[in-house]
């Protein structure tokens, strides 16, 4: 017996009990959320892009933590953020800041030796508009999927438990990185759309697997299948992302494989214990599988 068939076997007896894994994942996230959002006013850490600031790139220092403290002393009430692009053997630094006069930590900075070598600015109402923009968008995509997902299946638990499992994953990919201290901009949003469309897959192929008529109706059996397909599309996605992330020297593209790395771990909970124990209890109810 393999490691899936022994899981599925688990399953049918204890799905009940596991289900309360997810559930509590969930509540974690949204207590933190809300939590994080009292502290601060923000429900996630807001990058320039969207919520406004100054960008200077310079070239990368020799001291790197002397210049962070002594910008984070001489600032106290300003929020800072640095990250290194490399190109071949050179290397600079990206100080991103925001609630700054952008003229005095320009001046600090010539002060201290460092020639600015790219100036980039997002006004506060403009970052205010892409971010209000970028929420309007995941809804809108979140409610499109779960018209598609009702119409597909023409039934109304099992296309709740693919929306229940597709906004579980949002929900704990936006508390982790928050937890992380990860600021999300623009290619942030990119990979949580990203998120919306590879959750429903997997959850699509379980629910299919469990509920459509097939020869097979034992239950652990159509588990074990749906859970082999599903596992290798979440193995094989994982190692391409973790490639890309590893290798990619664009900060854009490592924050969008980063959330997309956080939302397939999530998503391994979100699906093949939430989705999954949902599916389970209505198969067995409607004596689809025994």
């Amino acid at each position: 017996m393999s490691i899936i068939d022994g899981y599925a076997s688990m399953f049918r007896r204890h799905h009940n009990k596991l289900l309360i894994i997810p559930i509590l994942m969930l509540i974690a996230s949204i207590g933190f959320l809300i939590y994080h959002a009292s502290i601060t006013g923000e429900v996630v850490n807001r990058g320039i892009s969207l919520k406004g600031g100054i960008a200077y790139t310079i070239e990368y220092p020799q001291d790197p933590d002397r210049l962070f403290n002594d910008l984070r002393q001489e600032f106290k009430n300003s929020d800072f953020s640095f990250k290194t692009i490399s190109s071949g053997a050179t290397k600079q630094l990206v100080i991103e800041a925001s609630d700054i006069d952008t003229e005095a930590l320009k001046s600090f900075l010539e002060e201290k030796g460092f020639s600015i070598l790219q100036v980039e600015i997002v006004g506060a109402t403009l970052g205010e508009d892409f971010f209000r923009q970028a929420v309007k968008a995941i809804i809108i995509a979140f409610i499109a999927m779960s018209i598609i997902v009702l119409i597909y299946f023409r039934t109304i638990i099992p296309s709740l438990a693919v929306v229940l499992s597709a906004f579980s994953d949002i929900i704990e990919v936006v508390a982790i990185i928050t937890l992380l201290g990860i600021k999300l901009n623009t290619p942030g949003i990119a990979a949580l759309l990203m998120l919306i469309g590879y959750s429903v897959d997997t959850d699509i192929l379980l629910t299919t697997r469990m509920i459509k008529p097939s020869g097979e109706k034992r239950l652990e059996k159509r588990l074990a299948s749906a859970m082999k397909t599903g596992l290798t599309m979440t193995i094989t996605t994982f190692g391409a992302v973790l490639v890309a992330y590893l290798l990619a020297a664009s900060e854009a593209i490592k924050q969008i494989m980063l959330i997309v790395m956080i939302g397939l771990v999530v998503d391994l909970f979100n699906t093949w214990i939430q989705n999954s124990s949902i599916i389970v209890r209505y198969a067995k109810r409607k004596r689809m599988v025994e």
